[in-house]
């Protein structure tokens, strides 16, 4: 009984806290555009996440060869679309908690000849 009590309570917890930071974060002069670019980098990397299966296969390939390419590039790419495309969702759910973006480059696109990297602590 007592768990069920404080899985129910842990929403409203949850809430509290957000809307407890909620003044301090919209009084930064550029709140509403901070949340603006998180929604948009959130949607465009939840949406083309996939574009690093490409992305890496180019880059490997560049890199070494091929063959390398076609294996290597392949498993990276997978691993970076499932990272970019996680790491879009989560900043489209928390759009308005301004953020830094947690992936670089900042979409898929921005440096097609850069290899992705995730930062962990910014999500």
């Amino acid at each position: 009984m007592r768990n069920r009590m404080q899985l129910a309570l842990l929403p409203v917890f949850l809430g509290v806290l957000v809307i407890m930071n909620a003044p301090a974060t919209m009084a930064a002069d550029n709140y509403g555009s901070q949340v603006a670019d998180k929604f948009a980098r959130g949607l465009a990397n939840a949406a083309t996440g996939w574009v690093e299966i490409p992305k890496n296969i180019i880059i490997t390939t560049n890199d070494s060869n091929i063959a390398v390419g076609m294996t290597l590039g392949v498993v990276k790419g997978a691993m970076f679309t499932i990272a970019r495309t996680v790491a879009g969702a989560l900043e489209l759910a928390t759009f308005y908690l301004p953020t830094n973006e947690s992936i670089h480059p900042k979409y898929v696109w921005s440096n097609f000849n850069e290899e992705s990297t995730l930062e962990l602590g910014d999500l």
